[in-house]
């Protein structure tokens, strides 16, 4: 068997000035920093550990145990027997509860009980309107989240992008809308495909040297179809720079890129 170690690699985006963060809590995972790539707003990081070796001889020693193990019961169970019996009535739990729940008096009384009296039915439908009118006002108080109508979205856009505050928010509105004018800061392809993408979503209008808020992210989507534009005739025509009004769904606060991961639902050029 060869001694060679071998490698997986993998690559993370993080944003420019915080490359040194990013690799210390890769570190702490066991990976091993390789090499940094500084792009204009973001760095990718290219890490790598070594693949653990298959304990194969510790696989065959307990496959072997197991074996015998096996062996043993059938052994035993051949020359025991388990009696075969079936559960008498005098024993058998669920022969005893059938036999008490046949033994009642009548089955009408049983009935007569269970049939509500028209003032309790009354009261069971009253109560179920109720119930429906509470779930259609709760139905119609969701809202998307806006700076005007959420102290939260407007205090985190506002503000200087803290991963703490993005990660708190993250938490609070998983599975919310939010909706505030952005642009955008970057596109990279997502992987190695071609027309699939990674896109950096800033707060506020196209700026190289002025930034607030987190650095948002739709994660793998294409251009043309994912990111439901309201202005048809600008399907797919889309880069950086542009400035955008967008509905997203939020996802979650990823720690280690320190990206706030969003779905987006509508997308409108401003």
């Amino acid at each position: 068997m060869s001694d060679r170690v071998t490698y997986e690699s993998k690559t993370v985006r993080t944003l420019r000035g915080t490359e040194e963060r990013t690799v210390a809590k890769w570190q702490k995972l066991g990976w091993e920093h390789v090499s940094t790539e500084k792009w204009t707003l973001q760095s990718v990081i290219t890490l790598r550990r070594s693949k653990p070796k298959p304990p194969w001889r510790l696989i065959g020693a307990l496959g072997g145990f197991v074996a015998i193990v096996i062996v043993v019961s059938l052994i035993m169970s051949a020359v025991t027997g388990d009696g075969g019996e079936e559960p008498s009535a005098a024993t058998s739990p669920l022969i005893s509860l059938h036999a008490a729940g046949s033994s009642s008096p009548s089955g009408s009384a049983s009935a007569a009980q269970s049939t509500p009296t028209p003032s309790e039915a009354d009261s069971a439908e009253s109560g179920s309107a109720v119930m429906g009118e509470s779930e259609s006002s709760s139905t119609s108080s969701e809202e998307t989240l806006t700076v005007d109508n959420n102290q939260d979205l407007a205090s985190l856009l506002a503000g200087p992008g803290r991963p703490s505050e993005a990660e708190q928010f993250a938490e609070k509105y998983a599975g919310k809308l939010i909706e505030f004018d952005a642009n955008i800061g970057e596109m990279t392809n997502h992987g190695n495909y071609d027309t699939r993408f990674d896109i950096l979503i800033l707060a506020g209008d196209y700026s190289t040297t002025e930034q607030s808020g987190p650095p948002f992210q739709f994660r793998d989507v294409n251009t043309v179809f994912d990111l439901h534009y309201t202005d048809s005739d600008r399907q797919g025509f889309i880069g950086v720079g542009d400035n955008l009004r967008v509905i997203a769904e939020v996802v979650e606060f990823e720690e280690l890129s320190e990206l706030f991961l969003l779905e987006p639902v509508s997308t409108e050029f401003r």
